[in-house]
């Protein structure tokens, strides 16, 4: 605010200085090219403090883009969390749901996302171990999970 101040009284000086040089001139064509000489001044009084501001605005518009940065790198990782998140919990589900309509209850399941693949962990009980061919190949052919890690446990 002591800025703008400062400016405004360095435009009115600046005007009043120029309007007493103008009635100074004499008449004829050198008060032409007075007025335009004064013209100048005025003009360079006005856009002066604007270059002083450049700097400034450089460091700010610096800090912007790095701001502007950081906030796209969050927002892009927390979109791609989100994705897997929901992701996961749809393959879950649905996993979960054909597994009960093939008459089996899942101990645990979980899925892992590796950076070329879906890892599968399913716990099911020991009695269910002769149906472990029909499960992979559903699993393949339903779902394209070849890296399923089942787990055959005793039921307590």
């Amino acid at each position: 605010m002591e800025e703008l101040k400062q400016w405004s009284l360095m435009c009115c000086a600046a005007i009043l200085a120029g309007g007493i040089a103008t009635l100074l001139l004499p008449p004829g064509s050198s008060a032409k090219a007075g007025k335009t000489a004064v013209s100048f001044f005025l003009l360079s009084c006005l856009i002066l403090p604007l270059r002083e501001l450049q700097g400034d605005f450089s460091l700010q518009l610096e800090r912007s883009e790095a701001l502007s940065q950081q906030w796209q790198e969050t927002l892009t990782q927390d979109t791609e969390e989100l994705s897997y998140s929901l992701a996961k919990g749809h393959i879950l589900e649905l996993i979960r749901a054909r597994l009960e309509q093939l008459g089996l209850t899942a101990q645990k399941l979980d899925v892992e996302f590796t950076e070329n693949d879906v890892h599968l962990t399913l716990v099911l009980p020991e009695e269910e171990k002769n149906r472990e061919g029909e499960l992979r190949s559903l699993l393949l052919r339903e779902y394209g999970l070849q890296d399923a890690e089942i787990i055959w446990q005793e039921v307590e």
